[in-house]
C-alpha cells in the first residue's frame, strides 16, 4: 500500500523539501481539486487560511495553481488563525471543506498543509489514503473547466463574532492579561477579542515578520511571558503558538500552567463540573490522573495528538479533552483546538480561583533527539536499552515515541523522585542516541 502523505497534523516538513517543493504543492493542489469535485460536485466551496510565515503567500498561490485546474471555488480568507479555519468551515453551510496553511509550532522554515472537513473537523484516515492516491495517480486537467477564486475578507469578523457569543459582554473589565502571540496569526484577533470584553491588555510577540514567528516566544518557549506577567503585575498571562490552536497560561505569580493544569481548572467550569470522564494522552501527567480519581473522575489516555483526542471525544460525546502541550477541546464549542476560546473560559474559572491553583504535577522530564532516520524501536538493541529503562524506573513511566511533526525522538519519563528521573532519562538518551547515529 502506498504510504500516506499525511503525518500526525496534516502534511509538515521544511519548504523546498518533498513533498512542499513547487511540483509536488501544485501535484497536491490538483489531487484535492479532483477529491473535492468527487466529493461534493462541481463548485466545491474550500476555504484557506494561513499563518504569518513567510512561505504561506508561495505555498498558498502554487498550491491554488492546481486546485483551480478544477471546477472549485476557493475562498481565500488570508491571515486566519487554524482554530478561526475550522469554525467556519464546520458552521458555514456552504463551505465544503477548509485548507490551512501552517506548521504550527514548528520555526519558519518549516511549513504544513492541513484539511478540515464541513462535518468533521479533522481529516479521516480513510480520505488521507484517498488525497494520497489522487496525489501519486495525478489526475488529467481538462483545460476547460476551472475554478474561482474569491477574496474572504469578512473571514476573522464571522469567527470573532461566533466566539463572542459563548461569553458575557464586559467580563473581563478591570482584568490586567499580558498575552504572547508567537507573532502569529492570532497577533491581532487576540487582543482585539480580550479588549472587547472589557480587559487592559499587554502585548508581546505581535509583531510576525515572516521569520519571527515562534522564535523564543509563543506557547512552545513561554519564558517571556513569565517575566511579562511579573513586570506588568498582571493578573494573568497566555502565550500561543504560530496558529492559535495551542495555548500555555500563566498565573499571576508568573507560574506555568500547562495542557494538564488547563484541563483540571476547566473542570471548575460551571459548563464542565458535571462531566466525570476527560481525555488525555500519554504525555499527561500522573498527577492529573490522580487528581481526577480522588474526585471520582476519570482520565481516559489516547495517542499523542489532538486528532486522537478529537476522535475520542466525539464517539464518546464527552466535553473535554487536552494535550500537555496545549491543545484543549472544549467540544461544546468546536471538536478541535482553539487557544483563544481555551483562555477566555480559563478567564471565568479565574473569578473563583484567581491563582489558577490546581493538582501538583508528577516530576516528569522530556529529552529530545535530533534524529536522520526513524528506526525501529521494537528491534534490538532498543528494545532491551527501554526495557532496562523501564524496570529500573519501577514505579515511574517509560514513554520512547518519535515526532510526528519534527525530526526528532522525544523520551518521557515520569518519577516521583526527580532526580531518579532525571538519572535515567539523562542515561536513556544517551544509550540511545549511540544507536540512532549509526
Amino acid at each position: 500500500m502506498t504510504q500516506t502523505l499525511f503525518g500526525t497534523d496534516g502534511i509538515r516538513t521544511t519548504v523546498g523539501t518533498s513533498p512542499l517543493t513547487a511540483a509536488e504543492i501544485h501535484q497536491l493542489g490538483n489531487a484535492i481539486g479532483a477529491w473535492a469535485c468527487a466529493q461534493w460536485g462541481v463548485g466545491a466551496a474550500i476555504l484557506i487560511g494561513h499563518d504569518t510565515r513567510i512561505s504561506c503567500a508561495w505555498l498558498k498561490a502554487t498550491l491554488k495553481s492546481g486546485l483551480l485546474a478544477h471546477p472549485v471555488h476557493i475562498y481565500d480568507a488570508g491571515e486566519l488563525p487554524t482554530p478561526a479555519v475550522v469554525s467556519l468551515t464546520t458552521h458555514e453551510p456552504a463551505l465544503s471543506c477548509g485548507i490551512i496553511i501552517s506548521a504550527s509550532h514548528n520555526k519558519y522554515q518549516d511549513n504544513g498543509i492541513k484539511l478540515v472537513m464541513h462535518t468533521n473537523a479533522k481529516l479521516s484516515t480513510s480520505d488521507e489514503i484517498t488525497l494520497t492516491n489522487y496525489f501519486h495517480q495525478t489526475p488529467p486537467i481538462s483545460y476547460t473547466h476551472f475554478g474561482a477564486d474569491i477574496p474572504f475578507p469578512e473571514a476573522a469578523e464571522r469567527y470573532c463574532t461566533r466566539l463572542a457569543t459563548f461569553f458575557a459582554p464586559d467580563f473581563l473589565r478591570d482584568v490586567r492579561i499580558v498575552i504572547d502571540a508567537a507573532n502569529g496569526a492570532l497577533h491581532r484577533i487576540a487582543p482585539t477579542i480580550l479588549q472587547q470584553f472589557g480587559a487592559t491588555v499587554i502585548t508581546i510577540a505581535t509583531a510576525p515578520n515572516g521569520t519571527n514567528i515562534n522564535a523564543d516566544c509563543g506557547a512552545v518557549h513561554p519564558a517571556a511571558l513569565q517575566t511579562a506577567v511579573r513586570e506588568h503585575a498582571a493578573d494573568v498571562g497566555f502565550a500561543f503558538d504560530g496558529d492559535g490552536d495551542r495555548i500555555i497560561a500563566v498565573n499571576r505569580h508568573g507560574e506555568l500552567k500547562d495542557g494538564d493544569a488547563l484541563l483540571a481548572l476547566l473542570l471548575e467550569h460551571p459548563r464542565y463540573r458535571a462531566e466525570t470522564v476527560v481525555v488525555g494522552t500519554v504525555m499527561s501527567n500522573q498527577g492529573l490522573e490522580q487528581a481526577l480519581q480522588t474526585e471520582g473522575r476519570k482520565l481516559i489516555r489516547v495517542a499523542v495528538g489532538d486528532k486522537h483526542i478529537a476522535a475520542y471525544v466525539n464517539e464518546h460525546k464527552l466535553l473535554l479533552g487536552a494535550e500537555q502541550s496545549g491543545h484543549v477541546i472544549c467540544n461544546d464549542y468546536l471538536s478541535s483546538g482553539d487557544g483563544l476560546f481555551t483562555a477566555l473560559r480559563i478567564l471565568e474559572v479565574m473569578q473563583s480561583n484567581r491563582n489558577l491553583t490546581t493538582f501538583s504535577p508528577m516530576p516528569q522530564l522530556l529529552f529530545n533527539i535530533p534524529i536522520q532516520h526513524k528506526k525501529d524501536l521494537s528491534c534490538e538493541p532498543f528494545a532491551s536499552i527501554i526495557k532496562t529503562c523501564h524496570a529500573r524506573l519501577r514505579d515511574g513511566r517509560v514513554l520512547v515515541r518519535y515526532s510526528g511533526t519534527e525530526p526528532l525522538l522525544r523520551i518521557m519519563i515520569e518519577h516521583n523522585d526527580f532526580h531518579i528521573a532525571q538519572t535515567w532519562g539523562t542515561h536513556l538518551a544517551h544509550e540511545l542516541q549511540q544507536f540512532l547515529e549509526k
